[in-house]
This record gives structure tokens, sequence and C-alpha cells, in this order.
């Protein structure tokens, strides 16, 4: 098989977004649609399943390095003649990567040096970030990426794999002057310095504010995304999914528990690759890499987790451990039924448990971990897989203590720190 592949990936995408982008629907019209579950509900904790098939506690040993014996699905392709690509809109937690691609461009994020913090290199980051809201789009935009990306991939000769990931629908909410406009200027930036200032604890007015604009930046990317499919050829196999969506409805903002305004994402397909994914109503993005390595007969390495994805339904297990809030969340998933375990990170102590009839109740509105009957299996099989050594040793992790300064401040912008 000679054709190119391509994987584009949408921060904080919610599985609902695709309903409001015409432009994607025209574009996207003969793809296969399902939805996929992410692993965990941040783009830190999802990479390592669309990449390498593996939890991130498998695989991080640091913020931006990889666990020696970690075998990407990139490093795969190389080994079989692709040449690779990486670009990615600006987003410190991806760096990570950088070493199994032939070319990476992240924004200047994550070089694998300490840059030295200066009073000038300061006042440049300070102009960037103000430049940005004074235009209203995000630091990189999918235009601007799709050039990027279009250039490598024209002067790349033989079997190219790419991957792009998209930041235009991820805090900051800034969709383009006329939208931010019809919000309020204000409005758009006041919304914004008061998710700085307090995270998740902000005001509902400041949510619904938010919950706009990122609609708007749905909308805003819509505009964009024929620029992508520019430089598709139409025989090539191309995979669209979110990395994971973002919270509105649970009374707090953001992406860090396990509801499936987080962990239920849009994934699209296209033709040449449609019957491997038209299985299962579920995509778990853990079977992304395992699903294209076995349907080009590559052999799949030992230690992934995921598997090709297939017609029976398989769970999902969650987890995210939250530095800004103090919290580990862990879960599982089936196809009908969701459980979900809240702990203090330093105590350890549990503080609550959920549990949603997903079939009768998918907006997870009413917990019914004191009544379901079936609330005892789905404990225990969370219980197997969170006791094992590789997995709860190594749920918490700091990904925000850092020496490089860009880096921080770039994860201030994107409401981190």
């Amino acid at each position: 098989m000679s054709r190119d592949i391509v994987l584009i990936t949408i921060d904080c995408w919610r599985h609902d977004a695709p309903s409001e982008m015409d432009e994607f629907a025209s574009l996207t019209e003969n793809y296969l649609h399902r939805e996929s579950i992410c692993p965990a509900p941040a783009t830190r904790g999802v990479f390592p399943a669309i990449l390498s098939g593996q939890y991130y506690p498998t695989v991080y040993s640091g913020f931006d390095s990889i666990r020696d014996g970690t075998t990407p699905l990139v490093e795969l392709l190389s080994d079989e003649g692709y040449a690779t690509g990486g670009f990615v809109a600006s987003n410190p937690f991806l760096s990570a990567w950088r070493p199994y691609f032939d070319t990476f461009w992240n924004d200047g994020l994550g070089t694998g040096s300490t840059r030295e913090t200066t009073r000038l290199s300061d006042v440049y980051d300070t102009i960037d970030n103000v430049t940005d809201y004074l235009r209203f789009r995000g630091r990189v935009t999918t235009k601007e990426m799709s050039k990027r990306a279009s250039e490598w991939y024209s002067e790349t000769a033989g079997r190219k794999f790419l991957w792009l990931h998209l930041m235009d629908v991820h805090v900051p909410f800034l969709p383009g002057f006329r939208r931010s406009f019809e919000n309020g200027l204000v409005k758009t930036l006041y919304s914004h310095y008061k998710y700085s200032k307090n995270h998740s604890d902000i005001d509902t007015e400041t949510v619904a504010t938010l919950e706009r604009l990122y609609w708007d930046c749905v909308e805003f990317v819509d505009e964009q995304i024929g620029n992508i499919f520019e430089l598709i050829e139409p025989d090539d196999i191309v995979v669209i999914v979110g990395d994971h969506g973002e919270e509105f409805e649970h009374g707090k903002y953001g992406h860090a528990r396990l509801y499936d305004e987080c962990v239920r994402v849009p994934l699209f397909v296209s033709p040449g690759a449609a019957d491997w994914f038209s299985g299962s109503k579920y995509v778990r993005q853990l079977d992304i890499p395992a699903t294209i390595a076995s349907n080009l007969d590559i052999e799949i390495p030992t230690n992934w987790e995921g598997s090709p994805h297939g017609p029976d339904a398989r769970p999902s297990f969650l987890l995210n451990h939250s530095p800004m809030l103090n919290r580990v969340y862990t879960g599982v998933r089936t196809e009908e039924r969701k459980l979900i375990r809240t702990f203090d990170a330093e105590t350890k102590r549990r503080l609550r448990t959920e549990a949603y009839d997903l079939a009768g109740d998918p907006d997870e509105t009413t917990d019914v971990s004191e009544s379901a009957e079936w609330v005892g299996q789905l404990e225990a099989e969370l219980d197997e897989f969170v006791s094992r050594d590789e997995i709860g040793e190594n749920i918490l992790e700091d990904g925000t203590q850092l020496h490089d300064s860009t880096v921080e401040k770039r994860l201030r912008t994107l409401g981190y720190k």
C-alpha cells in the first residue's frame, strides 16, 4: 500500500461540535463518522493512547520525555519507509513526541534545551500574548498550520505520515475580531481575565460567555478547515479525531473531569480506511494506532494496550491527575454505563463515587451509584486496572513544574497555571 497517512487531531473538539460545522460536513460527506472514547480528559493524558496505544502512566518519564521501550506508531511507520512530519499549533504538552518525527514544529516549544529567562525574552513573550488578544485569534491558526504542513507535504517524496494538531477551539477562545465584537470585545477579554485568575471557580455569567466563545471558535475553525483538505490527496488514509472535549454543563468549566463532555469526541475516517473502524459503536482512542498498524500489515508492539477495532464493544478505562484542582479521577466507561471515582491528590482519600446509566441518561444528570446493581462489577474492573503497578504508581505527575520560561508562559496562556 503506497497511500499517505494523515492524522488530524483537534484540541477540545466536543462530540457535538461537528453539527455546527457546515464546511467540515461538506468536506467529509463520504467519510465514516464514529465517536471515540478518550482514556483521559486532557491533551497530555490522551496522546500516549492516540500515538502509541498506551495509557499515560506507562509512557511519560517527565514533562518532555518518553519512557524507554515506548514504540509510537510514527516509529513503526518510519521503519516501513514513511517520511514523518508533525505540526502542532503551539501546545507544550506535545513536544515530548518530537524525537520520533523526521520533521517536527511546535512554535518553538519544548526544543529540549532550557531557555534562560531574560528581561528581553519576557518582553517579547508579553508582546506575543498581547498581540494574540488584540487580533482576537489564537497564536497559530488552522490556516497557518495548513501552510506549514503543505510546504513539507509538497516537498517530501515517497510515502508520508503527517500529523496535524489544531488549537483554534482551545482556551483562550479568540474566534476572530468579528465574532469577538458580536460578543463584546471587553466581555471577551474580561471573561478570559477572570478565568486566568480563578480557573474552574468562575461565576455562571463568565462560564456562559466562554461557552458562547467556544462555539464561535468552532465556527472559526470550520471557516479554515478547507485549507487542510487542500493538501490531502483523494486516496490518502485520513483519520480526524478530537483529543478531548470541553466541559460546560456539570457546574464547572474546563477539561479535567471524566464526564462525556470531555471524554467522548468525534472521529472521522476517509473512505479508503472506513472499513477499519466500522465495527462497534465507539472507537477507543487506545485502539486507533493498532487499527492503523494492523491494516498496514505492521506488527503491533507487545506492550501496546490497544488492539485493532472490531465488532465487540470494549470497556474504556479513564484516568486523570489535575494538579490545579488537587484531584485524581479514575473511571471506566462501557457503551451504556460509566463509573467515576474522585480522590484528593495529596491524601489519596476518596471524595466521591458516581455512576451513570448512559443508555437512559446520556447527559449524566442522575447519579445511580447507590442503587444500580451493576456498579459493583464496574468497581471490581476499575480496581483491577488501577491496582496494576505501572498504572497506580504513575497516575500522579506534575507536568507544570518547569524550568523553561517559554513553556511556562504558554501553559499559563492556555489556562494550566
